[in-house]
């Protein structure tokens, strides 16, 4: 899956669930060779593998932040380093606040910090720099779609003001919970309704996100195998790719779980 396009070289770096990497290719030379920035020796524990990753965000000064799924860790790798360091998790699946249990989503904070889409754990965590423990920023460790809970959380980013916007996948919405500073937990719905659909309010089961600066999202929908956007404060979505069922064709998708936007405004 593809997922983030580095903020210097403008290159993509490239999620390869079954190979156990990330792989950063060029945007320049499109068919070109890519380079192995993080795993690539096989799926395991050692800190030079992963072990089924799903998400990786890209730090402004090259690290490479990776959601080790199966590890149920979160794993840093420096430009051109051959092994990573644990930045969140680690200690085995459970709902301890030092540990994971299938984080789906990352976010590299400013400041070094990561927050964490702990799919099984139906929550939101943050983990500062050198932290051997995170906090939760939104939702439980019980699925729900009240209050402050979230159902199996996939993603999570950062609004312009501060604000967490989550895709709360489970629930069939994208949400968005104030900063972290800010007292008050419970999410706003910003798009989706209860029930899956395709109506111009509905998602269908909505995977990874980006945020833009102007506060478009834009939200990769597997189940609608389509691609859709709305502005945070109007819920009405637009489908910008797919739509049309899943499929081969030039104007199809199937099953898309990871979106990005690249510095020419076309949607990957």
């Amino acid at each position: 899956s593809l997922h983030d396009a580095l903020p210097i070289s403008g290159d993509y770096a490239v999620v390869e669930y079954f190979n156990h990497r990330i792989q950063l290719c060029p945007s320049a030379n499109p068919g070109g060779a890519c380079t192995t920035v993080a795993g690539g020796n096989g799926h395991g524990w050692r800190f030079d593998q992963l072990r089924y990753p799903r998400d990786v965000s890209v730090a402004a000064d090259g690290t490479v932040v990776v959601a080790d799924t199966s590890n149920h860790r979160v794993m840093a790798w420096a430009p051109g380093a051959s092994v990573g360091v644990v930045v969140a998790g680690g200690n085995g699946s459970g709902v301890e606040l030092h540990q994971l249990n299938s984080p789906h989503g990352v976010f590299a904070e400013a400041d070094g910090a990561v927050l964490v889409a702990d799919l099984s754990n139906h929550r939101v965590v943050r983990w500062a720099p050198d932290a051997t423990a995170g906090s939760v920023v939104a939702g439980f460790t019980v699925a729900g779609a009240g209050g402050a809970q979230l159902s199996s959380p996939r993603d999570v980013s950062v609004g312009s003001s501060g604000e967490l916007i989550i895709s709360d996948t489970a629930n069939e919405r994208i949400v968005a919970v104030a900063a972290p500073a800010v007292a008050a937990r419970s999410p706003t719905i910003t798009t989706g309704q209860p029930g899956q659909g395709f109506g111009r309010f509905q998602l269908k089961n909505p995977d990874h996100m980006v945020v833009t600066p102007s506060g478009i999202v834009y939200v990769a929908q597997m189940n609608s195998h389509s691609i859709v956007k709305f502005s945070l404060g109007d819920r009405t979505q637009t489908v910008v790719v797919g739509g049309r069922g899943p499929g081969s064709a030039l104007n199809q998708l199937y099953n898309p779980q990871q979106v990005d936007v690249v510095e020419n405004a076309t949607h990957t």
